[in-house]
């Protein structure tokens, strides 16, 4: 809750050492490069905003909490909570970036993207759900949804180049008849997809690579009256 509410609001703060979230929700501004720890066991939050923090190579953040991520971040090292967590959350600016590089674990915890890019940049990423609520998906890895996939919004990205594959029970439902999904990467729809709405559909704007493939045993059921 707010009451367990703890905040490090420097100009610069660096973790060369460990930090414990502790059972509360830990909050921390400004820039910094890590090579330490933070630990977040379960039931508790960390997250980053405002500045821009670097998670050099050595460090590591690690627990069954959750990790917000709400500026931009460029992750070099471990990030073990990515796949012992409960969720992570990227809630950026617009202009922010956070990127996941080669330590990053393959098996990741569910995500939720509000707002900025998130690029997966690392090995092959296979995710439980994906909610692309706002915002970009984007990077060199290649992503398999084996659950949920939810993209739902005003507006919302897939790009980069690594292949997308939803694999599970997907669900595009943009926000009224401006609501807009940009595809600028390959996908690869081999479960259950289904296009709602009046919302738009546009390939390649902005982009390039965009292509929606239906394989064997995929199914997509269109009620969406836009797609270009």
């Amino acid at each position: 809750s707010d009451a367990a509410r703890h905040s490090i609001d420097a100009t610069n703060f660096s973790n060369t050492g460990t930090v414990d979230a502790g059972i509360g929700h830990l909050a921390i501004s400004g820039s910094g490069s890590d090579t330490g720890t933070y630990t977040v066991p379960l039931g508790a939050r960390l997250e980053f905003f405002g500045g821009s923090r670097t998670l050099a190579a050595g460090s590591d953040i690690t627990g069954l909490g959750s990790l917000w991520l709400n500026t931009t971040v460029d992750v070099q090292g471990a990030l073990s909570i990515a796949a012992s967590g409960d969720g992570l959350l990227v809630a950026a600016g617009g202009a922010d970036t956070v990127r996941f590089g080669a330590g990053t674990p393959g098996a990741l915890v569910p995500i939720t993207i509000e707002s900025g890019t998130l690029n997966l940049d690392g090995p092959a990423v296979t995710l439980p759900t994906l909610a692309l609520a706002g915002g970009t998906l984007g990077g060199s890895a290649d992503v398999t949804v084996t659950g949920n996939f939810d993209a739902s919004g005003q507006s919302a990205t897939l790009a980069g180049t690594g292949t997308f594959t939803t694999a599970g029970s997907g669900l595009v439902r943009m926000d009224g008849v401006t609501g807009l999904l940009a595809v600028n990467k390959p996908w690869v729809n081999s479960g259950s997809l289904a296009l709602e709405g009046d919302e738009q559909f546009v390939f390649n704007s902005g982009g390039s690579g965009g292509v929606l493939t239906n394989a064997v045993g995929g199914q997509i059921l269109v009620t969406s009256v836009s797609a270009t």
